[in-house]
């Protein structure tokens, strides 16, 4: 009798499941890489690089039609990027993307929508968001390339093809490329909300130390917000994503400006106006070299100063916690000799080992405290839900995108007189 199989059909079977031509084992998934660190991938590090576009007009931004956040309601690793658009909103999330792999099939992605709507690939391939996951796949083809050569510009992005009816929201995950073929079925383990909150409260404190700039607000009368810090506070890459945005016309949006913006529409009058001392790349010890001239020569004893120093201390440049809070020291009683009225923050997670970021966080609250100044305390409010979900306000993995700005700067307006709200789920007022 002869065997089922001979020796060289069972080699045939063999090679045909090893080159995945009776399975899916040929093709692959490779998540969407940024072209300014490939290794900072949309499964990695969910909403990094991915930035709301509000369009070319500085004057339609606010309030804010696009926000962004990390939800555990995904189809991989328990994270996702949320995208919530108001009723009217128009705009994009758009990503720079590296180069996509030759031969691939096309771009993939899972999608669940609050309602039926319609979204497009750079306004071009069109797919249908349900209330349900989708697996979306886009031929090279439908996006205008080809599959020899992938390329469809430096960014990619996703966007409404009409304003938004309503308030609505969109979860993106698996964002990447798949080939030689789409997987049909792709191993995927969907999770759930809902996504854990914080308060505000949380996040800032020893408000009453701003008293008397409460004070002035409900008469009316003028002072300055002097912005004090590092690149965030020089808005570096705030602008990704709206790239036309250049010099006032960004500037007007980053947080310090912002809250001036704030403050004058809660308490009824234009008298609070900013000045910017920013300086990129710069740690808490460099700044005591220019203190006096940016500080204490501008700041009059009715302004308010916002400190910002601490990301380039303890990533880069290796500072320990201890140090980082004895330099902001020097800063603080250099400002108090103009003005008692100090907020200090924390820093973004900027490459921040884990620990020691959460060791600031703590010795920020105990050290405010201590110096008698009022704080915002970025990292925890980063970092409540774990640093998987700590990506998603930034611009790359230092800075804060645009949208970044105007949230720290909605937080910080509670220590002046605004209600404490729940994030996820901002003030829509905003």
């Amino acid at each position: 009798m002869k065997p089922l199989f001979a020796p060289r059909y069972a080699l045939l079977v063999l090679g045909l499941f090893s080159q995945g031509l009776l399975g899916q084992d040929a093709n692959r998934f490779t998540p969407l890489a940024n072209s300014g660190d490939a290794s900072e991938n949309w499964e990695s590090r969910t909403g990094l690089w991915a930035c709301p576009s509000y369009g070319n007009d500085p004057s339609k931004v606010l309030p804010l039609g696009i926000r962004t956040y990390a939800t555990k309601e995904s189809v991989t690793d328990g994270v996702a990027l949320r995208i919530e658009f108001a009723k009217g909103a128009t705009g994009s999330i758009t990503y720079e993307n590296a180069p996509f792999p030759a031969g691939s099939a096309g771009m993939t992605l899972y999608v669940k929508g609050s309602d039926e709507f319609e979204m497009s690939i750079r306004g071009a391939a069109t797919f249908k968001v349900t209330k349900q996951w989708q697996k979306i796949d886009l031929p090279w083809e439908k996006l205008g390339t080809t599959r020899a050569k992938p390329d469809i510009g430096y960014q990619w992005d996703v966007r409404l093809t009409a304003p938004a009816p309503k308030d609505m929201w969109v979860i993106i995950d698996r964002v990447g490329c798949e080939g030689p073929n789409f997987i049909a079925k792709p191993d995927i383990q969907p999770t759930d909300g809902p996504d854990q909150k914080i308060n505000t409260r949380e996040v800032v404190g020893n408000e009453q130390i701003l008293a008397p700039t409460l004070q002035r607000l409900k008469a009316k009368q003028p002072f300055k917000i002097i912005g004090f810090g590092d690149s965030v506070t020089a808005g570096a890459q705030a602008a990704r994503g709206n790239w036309g945005f250049k010099d006032e016309k960004l500037t007007q949006f980053l947080y310090f400006a912002h809250l001036a913006r704030l403050l004058n529409q809660r308490y009824g009058y234009d008298g609070v106006t900013y000045v910017q001392k920013g300086h990129g790349g710069w740690t808490a010890d460099k700044a005591l070299g220019v203190v006096q001239q940016d500080v204490v020569a501008v700041a009059a004893p009715e302004d308010l100063v916002i400190i910002e120093f601490g990301a380039n201390d303890m990533s880069w440049a290796g500072h320990s916690v201890d140090q980082w809070s004895a330099d902001l020291k020097k800063l603080i009683d250099a400002a108090k000799t103009k003005t008692s009225q100090i907020i200090i923050t924390s820093p973004t997670q900027i490459g921040i080992e884990l620990g020691k970021a959460k060791q600031a966080s703590e010795r920020l609250r105990t050290f405010a405290a201590q110096q008698n100044v009022a704080y915002v305390d970025i990292l925890h409010w980063s970092l409540y839900r774990g640093e998987k979900y700590s990506w998603a306000y930034e611009a790359n993995s230092a800075h804060p995108s645009l949208m970044g700005h105007v949230m720290i700067g909605e937080i910080m307006e509670t220590l002046l007189g605004a209600p404490h709200f729940d994030w996820p789920a901002g003030p829509a007022s905003h």
